[in-house]
């Protein structure tokens, strides 16, 4: 307060200077008339000048009430060190400013990861009875192919018609070079010596008389499903002496009266060869059908 006092006694001072300077200058002008233009602009500026400075002193004054109202400053202390004092505590503050911006940005990104935590919570919740139907899905399956697998099912299936597939084998593939199946379902055993061949070394007709036997001791086991073989082009690989042999097989069949034969192929030679095979049984049990494609045209 003893300071706002003084600088409103200085600012009192400065102004009655100024007026009494005003004064002076209006006495001068009135007696003297010879004053040049150049003095006159001289004190005009003069005055101009400590206008603005009584203009600065005040605002400065207006200020620092405002200052001292928030944060009273110690009277004894020197204006140097009030001013480093000043300089802390603007760097305390602006750190506290960058603090709270922190603390702001933190809470926001709180907010945030609780929402997104809540509505993962949810969506979890949600999927809990899928996971749950999906995970036990998987154990049955895996039980299936633990204990009940194809591999092992098919395995157990051929096993089970070993025999009907080796005599199966053995009256529809000529020369007799094979009696029968190895230690595995991809070996024959030679009649020669007893040793083994495996599928890739015999020949392509040998393998597709094999593969024949396999369907057709299958679909002999066959007690539910209609009493019928399907064949297309069964035999495009096997040379005419096992093609002899497979299609009196097949009469063996059809004599039997346990199946119904449906035989299509594209080669004329086999075609007319099934029929001689077969033409015993007359209209009524055989019967043949030309069938025929025609291109049909497309446009673009």
């Amino acid at each position: 307060e003893h300071d706002l006092s003084a600088s409103s006694s200085n600012l009192q001072t400065e102004r009655e200077e100024a007026e009494e300077l005003r004064q002076k200058l209006g006495l001068t002008l009135g007696a003297d008339s010879t004053l040049t233009e150049f003095t006159l602009r001289e004190a005009k500026a003069s005055l101009s000048q400590l206008k603005e400075r009584l203009a600065g002193t005040e605002t400065l004054r207006s200020k620092l009430e405002q200052t001292c109202a928030s944060f009273p400053w110690p009277r004894s202390k020197a204006l140097a060190e009030l001013a480093l004092e000043a300089e802390s505590v603007r760097k305390v503050a602006a750190e506290l400013q960058a603090a709270i911006g922190r603390e702001k940005q933190a809470q926001t990104t709180y907010t945030e990861s609780a929402q997104r935590k809540a509505q993962l919570e949810q969506q979890r919740d949600n999927l809990a009875p899928r996971i749950a139907r999906l995970s036990r899905a998987q154990n049955t399956l895996l039980a299936l192919r633990r204990d009940h697998s194809i591999t092992e099912a098919m395995k157990e299936a051929l096993d089970h018609n070993r025999a009907g597939i080796e005599l199966i084998f053995s009256r529809i593939h000529s020369p007799a070079e094979f009696s029968g199946l190895g230690s595995t379902w991809t070996t024959l055993v030679r009649s020669a010596d007893g040793s083994e061949a495996k599928l890739s070394e015999v020949s392509t007709g040998q393998r597709a008389a094999f593969a024949l036997a396999i369907f057709l001791a299958q679909n002999a086991q066959l007690t539910t499903a209609p009493p019928v073989i399907l064949i297309d082009d069964p035999i495009a690989h096997v040379d005419d002496l096992n093609c002899l042999s497979f299609l009196d097989y097949l009469r063996e069949i059809v004599l039997t009266g346990r199946r119904q034969i449906f035989f299509a192929t594209a080669d004329d030679k086999l075609s007319t060869l099934f029929e001689r095979k077969f033409d015993f049984l007359g209209t009524e049990s055989f019967r043949r059908f030309n069938l025929s494609c025609e291109a049909i045209g497309v446009q673009s």
